[in-house]
């Protein structure tokens, strides 16, 4: 290792080298690539390039990059890290990652879309009618009455109305909200991400208990039997959540659920909705 760098730079470099032209992994995909490594060296991979693309361009630019589909590993790796500031930034991904679109695993490379894709219904007066929804069109066999109103054939109601799929708002909008928060604990969570990388101790924050809610019938909801897919339990419950009137407790249901593993995902369930 060379003298001045970190060792979680040297664990990035050793990776790299191997994934660059001339190494053993260069023709290989994102996930071929990590799934090559020591464990030491994709925890390394996984936290730099989350730091790097962060503190460059905010959490947007780690999600328009690619590097977001690796969202759920660089939880884990949080997790297993369990200060209170990776807890912290694991919070933040916890927010940022029911907004991402990464199905299929899909490499679209930097500056694909990998935000989740939000249908935008526009609407605008049209410009052939001003908004009455008729012309008048002119009877050149009738000099007298000069001629009449006819339907506009460019719009619906003296209105143009089309929609178009943006990425999701809400999504960026919360990108934008965490980046002041995670750069304000960045080198602090960066100094203990190398003790991390080097196997030293490190103070482990108290996971909180799950809080059920506090209603006297919760929503039931059919889990048993069915797919037990992370997105798919989340939709549902949030869902019979919703459809209860408990719109708050949704919303908190869904921080708390995507706040730990998938153990913890069933657990949060279990605790805001009756499981059969």
């Amino acid at each position: 290792m060379s003298e001045g760098k970190s060792y979680h730079q040297h664990l990035m470099n050793l990776a790299y080298d191997r994934w660059q032209k001339g190494g053993d992994l260069e023709d290989k995909s994102t996930s071929e690539f990590h799934a090559a490594l020591p464990k030491d060296q994709l925890k390394a991979v996984l936290l730099g390039n989350l730091n790097y693309q962060v503190e460059n361009g905010g959490f947007s630019q780690w999600v328009f990059n690619g590097y977001a589909c690796e969202c759920s590993e660089v939880m884990e790796v949080l997790e297993e890290m369990g200060t209170e500031l990776a807890l912290k930034v694991h919070s933040m991904l916890a927010r940022i990652r029911p907004h991402l679109d990464c199905d299929g695993g899909e490499d679209r490379g930097c500056f694909g879309s990998y935000w989740e894709q939000i249908d935008d219904e526009h609407e605008e007066m049209c410009c052939n009618c001003h908004g009455n929804g008729e012309v008048w069109v002119e009877d050149e066999d009738d000099e007298e009455d000069g001629g009449s109103y006819e339907e506009c054939g460019y719009c619906d109601d003296g209105y143009e109305r089309w929609t178009e799929t943006v990425d999701s708002p809400e999504g960026i909008a919360i990108a934008e909200e965490l980046d002041d928060q995670y750069y304000a604990i960045n080198k602090e969570f960066m100094e203990e991400a190398e003790k991390f990388l080097k196997g030293e101790e490190l103070v482990k924050a108290k996971k909180e208990e799950v809080k059920p809610v506090k209603t006297k019938t919760k929503p039931r909801v059919k889990l048993i039997g069915e797919d037990g897919n992370a997105f798919y339990i989340l939709g549902k419950v949030k869902a019979a959540l919703r459809k209860a009137g408990l719109k708050e407790e949704a919303e908190k249901f869904m921080k708390e659920a995507t706040s730990g593993d998938y153990n913890h995902l069933l657990a949060t369930a279990m605790g805001y909705v009756e499981v059969y």
